[in-house]
Parts: C-alpha cells; sequence; structure tokens
C-alpha cells in the first residue's frame, strides 16, 4: 500500500502533532507500506528529501509566513507529484494547505483520510484573516474525505467542525512517543517538591498562569518547591511570546523557576520520574489531548492538569493526578497542594494497567484497520 501523509511540520520539529504521527508514519513503513510525508522545510538547514525511519520525507520550502501559517506555492505540484499511485492520502490538521491536499489526492485516485487533531486560533487582524481561510481550507479538506480521525469524543464534542462531519467521524487516540523502557510505581512526594512542565514555550501553553499560581502556592504549601520548565521556544515573532519569556527569564533570575531548553529522549525521561507533580495549564482550545502527561504517568508521576475537553481524559481515565478549572491560578495551587502532600485522590494504578491502557500498538492497530478497510 502507498501511504501519503501531509502536514504542516513534521520531525525533527517539536510538537504534540509532530510527535503523534511520526510513530504512526514509522509503523506503517515497518509493516511494508511505501510511506511518504510532505511537510513544510521549516528550517532552511534540514534537507529538502531524506528517508528516516523507513519514512521518506519530502519538505517543501516556504515562500513566506502569514503569523504560523506558511505560504508554499510549489505545494500543490509536490502533492501532485508524489500523489501518484497513492492508495491513502492521510492529511493532518491544522494545515492551511489541507484543502489543496485533499483535492490533489482526489484527482489522483486515492482515498482521503483526516485527522482533525485541534481547532486553531490566532490574535490580531491578520490572525483572524488567517484562522477563517485555514477554516475554509479545513472544511473543503473535510468534504474531500472519506472518514476524519478525532482524538476522543470528548474534545469532538465542543468542536463545531466535527459536528458538521459528524457522520464521518471516528476516534482514534494519539500515541505516545516517548514510552519509558520499565514500568516505574508511584512514590510519594517528600519535599523539597519539583513541580514540572513539558511543551513549548509558548503563550498558548498558559505558562503565565503556571507563573501567577506560585504565589498562591507557596502560601498554601509550607515546604521549599522548584518549578522545572523544558521544552523548545517559538519561532521569533510569535505574538506575545517575548513578553512571556521575559516573565520567565525574571523568575528564574529570582530562583523561582529553572529552564532546561529543550531536552533529548534520555534526558526527557529522566525529568519525568526527577518531578513530583507534572502541570499542563493550557486554557485554549488548540490543546486536544496533551500526551506528555502521559508520558509522565508511565514513569509513575501524576498530573495536574486543566479541566479542558479532550485535556482530562487521561487523569479522568485514570485518576492519576488532580483537574482544576481552567483559567485559575488559586485553583491550580490547591490541586498542586493535594497531589504534593496527599498523592492522587484514588491512589497510584498499577504501572502494567497504565502500560495497557496507552499502549501504542492499540492506535497502530486501529490505523491498519481504518486504511485496509477503505482500499
Amino acid at each position: 500500500m502507498k501511504i501519503v501523509y501531509t502536514t504542516t511540520y513534521y520531525s525533527p520539529h517539536i510538537s504534540g502533532l509532530t510527535r503523534g504521527l511520526a510513530p504512526i508514519a514509522e509503523h506503517m513503513a515497518a509493516s511494508g507500506h511505501e510511506v511518504t510525508v510532505i511537510c513544510e522545510l521549516h528550517d532552511p538547514e534540514l534537507k529538502a528529501e531524506e528517508i528516516i525511519a523507513g519514512v521518506r520525507i519530502v519538505r517543501v520550502p516556504v515562500w513566506v509566513f502569514v503569523g504560523k501559517g506558511p505560504l508554499m506555492p510549489r505545494f500543490w505540484f509536490t502533492c501532485h507529484r508524489e500523489m501518484k499511485g497513492a492508495d491513502i492520502v492521510h492529511i493532518v490538521a491544522p494545515q492551511a494547505d489541507s484543502m489543496v491536499a485533499a483535492l490533489a489526492a482526489r484527482l489522483r485516485g486515492a482515498r482521503v483520510v483526516m485527522s482533525y487533531v485541534c481547532s486553531f486560533t490566532t490574535e490580531g487582524p491578520a490572525g483572524w484573516i488567517a484562522t477563517q481561510a485555514l477554516r475554509f481550507s479545513h472544511l473543503g479538506a473535510g468534504f474531500f474525505s472519506l472518514r476524519i480521525v478525532a482524538l476522543s469524543e470528548d474534545y469532538a464534542s465542543q468542536s463545531r467542525f466535527c459536528a458538521l462531519f459528524n457522520r464521518k467521524l471516528m476516534f482514534i487516540p494519539v500515541p505516545v512517543p516517548n514510552l519509558p523502557p520499565q514500568q516505574v510505581a508511584w512514590q510519594r512526594a517528600t519535599p523539597p517538591y519539583s513541580i514540572g512542565f513539558v511543551g513549548r514555550i509558548s503563550p498558548d501553553k498558559s505558562l503565565k498562569l503556571l507563573l501567577d499560581a506560585i504565589p498562591h502556592l507557596k502560601a498554601v504549601l509550607d515546604a521549599p518547591f522548584s518549578v522545572e520548565i523544558a521544552g523548545p521556544q517559538e519561532p521569533p515573532g510569535t505574538p506575545n511570546a517575548d513578553d512571556l519569556y521575559a516573565l520567565i527569564e525574571k523568575a528564574e533570575a529570582e530562583g523561582v523557576i529553572r529552564y532546561h531548553g529543550v531536552l533529548e529522549e534520555a534526558s526527557l525521561d529522566r525529568f519525568y520520574r526527577r518531578i513530583d507533580v507534572l502541570v499542563l495549564p493550557s486554557n485554549v482550545r488548540i490543546e486536544a489531548y496533551g500526551m506528555v502527561q502521559v508520558e509522565a504517568m508511565l514513569r509513575g508521576t501524576p498530573c495536574v492538569v486543566s479541566d479542558r475537553p479532550g485535556m482530562r481524559l487521561p487523569v479522568r481515565e485514570t485518576g492519576f493526578g488532580v483537574l482544576f478549572p481552567p483559567g485559575n491560578a488559586q485553583e491550580l495551587a490547591r490541586a498542586l497542594r493535594q497531589v504534593l502532600l496527599e498523592g492522587p485522590p484514588n491512589g497510584a494504578p498499577k504501572p502494567e494497567v497504565l502500560h495497557e491502557h496507552f499502549a501504542p500498538g492499540n492506535v497502530f492497530a486501529a490505523f491498519d484497520r481504518l486504511y485496509a478497510g477503505l482500499v
């Protein structure tokens, strides 16, 4: 079977979207399928074409960026060329060129699948225009798609896009890319406490909320603690990013937090094991799951997470953490105190139960059935 994926970013770019797609593409390649990923050339230092883990990656040069959205005049021609003979074209959205990819796929006679990972919005007049253009492109791709994959019914329930294409929807969770080499049991935290965050250093991740919660946490937690942050920074020009970086640098200079930058897999594994709790404070619709909380849980680390659709599922399903009202710094501090001092409300699941629940093989099997059923 020939499978072509289209996505805005792909490895080595770091985001939940790219880290969720790579294991699926590599599984398909390992299963004997011919797999190509078409994406943007987000870094001019990268090769325009290369093979990683059996997956052929074709990167399209970017003419200019509108916000985070790339304009790629050669994208249509690349799709038309690479989709020749394709059995499945799988479009991963949000993606500005999703309708272009879907139309090229249908003209080549391929079956079109679309993953609608999350909604997307951006600020300002130019951002509003970009958001409307993206929505129009998604609608076109949804029209041409035979199946639309959402991560969960919980997230889809508040999505207008998913409501429009309800009859095409199916639900497959994201595979966890960074699995621990061995199962780890939870251990009760002891001072000095370590609170962790893993993800893009972006306003989208509501990191300011975590900073705002620190004074409240000092008031309710009579013990020393540190806030450990790991992840890549946003590209230059990202709205409000500079203000966030200034706040983080100020807090770091005051000894409140420590920023570790981007961690490779082995270092990230140690980071998850070392912290006492992981925080996902996001309060935006583009956060649809938060796979880092699953990576932390699999290493015996409970989570404190915004009670938002999609994001709340791992805590709801496992009980291994606490949910807090989105955007409320004081409640975030209370949730952190509860986990640090008392542990997860229902105790910790057995490590083998967590591994079975989040096993990536279940996700791969679902995509195997989806593609085979269409072809």
